[in-house]
């Protein structure tokens, strides 16, 4: 029996709301584009539900990450949340922390006994009840919207790997400065688009590989730039104060470690030399305060059309 495929919807850019994308990549049907409004790379035609695999079958985690929840090894990511509660534990090193996106918990886990009283929120049900189970963390099974948080009730708000898997930013960041108080700090680290896209033109143009999956577009569905980052918090009342190369996350054979880790180096003494985050940087960390929203003023909110996927669009 033939499967049929997958739902494909076009959207408009999560950022700015224009409609005048051009593409740049595609992962089989999927096309990332970049916005001719704001320059923002994101993914349309997409799929129509790119995170319901997180809402999938409690045996299939458990068989992928029950040795992590086990404690009986470490997880991958492990040094980069150490590098990342380091740099916030100097910024804000007490209060209240909300984790935005929990998953089962992995981020939170590292982060107790640091000095924070400790919050997640999951729309996995299954990701919600792990991190409950295993490591006894207060995970909510809920979108922010939804969990019912009274207004300026955090210090701190993590969204750790996973801002690029939100679709509707605008509305998120709008939830998180709700719930940070005002002299609250907001910490987002994703994948850079710059680098992917280097990574991309590498493989296909240099190394002859047509069909490459780079920027992971199934579930990662906006691909920012320290730029566009930038631009999407400014847009949102979020005034960023620091911004930094964090460390590679780290799989995969041996050498592809090792070339990581040299181009994090490099991608560091760019930074350091007044570069940016070029193509080298795997990914872009930033804290952002709230800002005044007295320039938003008079700004109309952008329209987020979906609409189904023309098939020849598609290709």
């Amino acid at each position: 029996m033939t499967v049929a495929p997958p739902p494909l919807v076009q959207v408009a850019c999560a950022t700015c709301g224009a409609d005048r994308p051009t593409r740049v990549a595609h992962e089989g049907p999927l096309g990332i584009v970049r916005c001719g409004g704001c320059g923002l790379l994101y993914v349309s035609p997409r799929l129509a539900e790119p995170q319901a695999h997180y809402h999938g079958d409690r045996d299939a985690v458990l068989r992928k990450y029950g040795a992590i929840l086990r404690g009986e090894r470490g997880h991958n990511r492990d040094p980069n949340y150490e590098q990342e509660l380091g740099v916030l534990r100097r910024l804000k090193p007490t209060g209240r922390l909300l984790d935005v996106g929990t998953h089962c918990g992995f981020f939170l886990r590292k982060a107790r006994g640091l000095g924070w009283t400790l919050v997640g929120v999951e729309p996995s049900p299954i990701g919600a009840a792990l991190a409950q189970e295993f490591y006894g963390l207060d995970v909510r099974n809920a979108l922010l919207e939804d969990a019912g948080f009274s207004d300026g009730s955090f210090d701190l708000v993590t969204m750790v790997d996973v801002f690029e898997h939100v679709g509707e930013p605008m509305t998120v960041l709008g939830q998180v400065r709700r719930v940070l108080r005002d002299d609250g700090l907001l910490f987002v680290k994703v994948p850079n688009g710059r680098y992917n896209l280097f990574k991309y033109r590498l493989f296909r143009r240099l190394m002859g590989l047509r069909e490459v999956e780079i920027f992971d577009a199934k579930e990662h569905v906006v691909h920012y730039t320290a730029e566009t980052l930038r631009a999407t918090l400014a847009a949102a009342g979020f005034k960023v104060t620091r911004a930094f190369v964090p460390l590679p996350i780290q799989d995969g054979a041996r050498w592809k470690c090792a070339l990581r880790s040299v181009a994090h180096v490099l991608a560091r003494v760019q930074r350091a030399l007044g570069g940016g985050f070029g193509p080298l940087a795997t990914d872009i960390a930033v804290v952002a305060e709230k800002g005044s929203l007295g320039h938003m003023l008079g700004r109309a909110a952008p329209s987020h059309s979906v609409r189904p996927a023309d098939s020849e669009k598609a290709l």
